[in-house]
This record gives structure tokens, C-alpha cells and sequence, in this order.
């Protein structure tokens, strides 16, 4: 089993440093420092989601490889006294709140950059044109704490 764990966590270790550079590419794809043209088109929709699409799956992939990690099969047991255990029941919870808060805070950190609507999201509510990066970066980052969070 302990050769199962260093398997899992060097497959988590080396989807962070991707998802390290995955991001820092996405961030800039983004802001437009990157520009990726595709028919005659400088950063249209779909690189532009492909990216940020990318990004969450190397996450969801650090998730996933540190849950496998932490959780071999027969080396945790919960102990409880109701019917299902609570420490399950709260992992359960956070990581389906992670899964249904991923769309929307994707969706928000694309329309903050872009200024597009974005899944019926606009940018009415988005900081000063000078404060935007960073926020919709901070988007960014929460959209794959939240993929991580919910692959886990």
C-alpha cells in the first residue's frame, strides 16, 4: 500500500507543477500577454475555454491523485455512532459544494476578463479596469480550488 501512496503522490506532485504552468498560460491567454489565433481570429471563445476547460482538468487530476493518495482502499476506517459517519458526510458536502460553485466562478472570471457575457454572467459587477486582472485572476483561482476540491 505504501508503494500505491508514493505512486499517487508523485502523479499529484507532477500535475501541480502542470497545473502550475497551466495556469500562469490561461492567466495570460486571458489578459491577452499570449495570443493564440485561430482563423483569422485573435483569442476566440472556444481557445479561450479550452484553456480555462484545461486548467480545471489538470486540477481536478491533483485532486483525484491526493484523495487516492491520502484514502487507499482499506487503510482508513471511520468510526462512528450513526448510520453514516459525519467526517464523510462533511467531505461529501465540501466537495459537492466545490463541484456546483465551479461553473458559475468560471463563468464570472471569463466574463471579468474578457468583458463578454459569459453564460448569462456579465461584467456589470467587475472591479475598475485597473483592478480586473487581478480579481478575475483570483476567479481563476478559485474556479480550480473548486475543481480540485470536487474531483476529490
Amino acid at each position: 500500500p505504501l508503494a500505491e501512496a508514493r505512486y499517487w503522490e508523485a502523479a499529484a506532485n507532477a500535475l501541480a507543477m502542470a497545473l502550475l504552468v497551466a495556469t500562469a498560460l490561461t492567466h495570460l491567454l486571458l489578459t491577452s500577454r499570449i495570443v493564440v489565433w485561430r482563423r483569422g481570429e485573435p483569442n476566440p471563445p472556444r481557445v479561450r475555454w479550452g484553456a480555462v476547460l484545461l486548467a480545471n482538468g489538470v486540477a481536478a487530476g491533483v485532486g483525484g491523485c491526493l484523495v487516492r493518495a491520502c484514502f487507499l482502499p482499506g487503510a482508513v476506517s471511520l468510526a462512528h455512532s450513526s448510520l453514516v459517519p459525519s467526517t464523510l458526510v462533511l467531505l461529501v458536502s465540501c466537495s459537492g459544494f466545490a463541484a456546483l460553485t465551479w461553473l458559475p466562478a468560471t463563468a464570472t472570471a471569463l466574463a471579468w476578463y474578457t468583458g463578454e457575457p459569459c453564460l448569462g454572467i456579465t461584467d456589470d459587477e467587475a472591479p475598475s479596469e485597473k483592478d480586473r486582472p487581478s480579481c478575475a485572476l483570483l476567479l481563476l483561482l478559485l474556479s480550480l480550488l473548486c475543481s480540485g476540491v470536487g474531483a476529490g
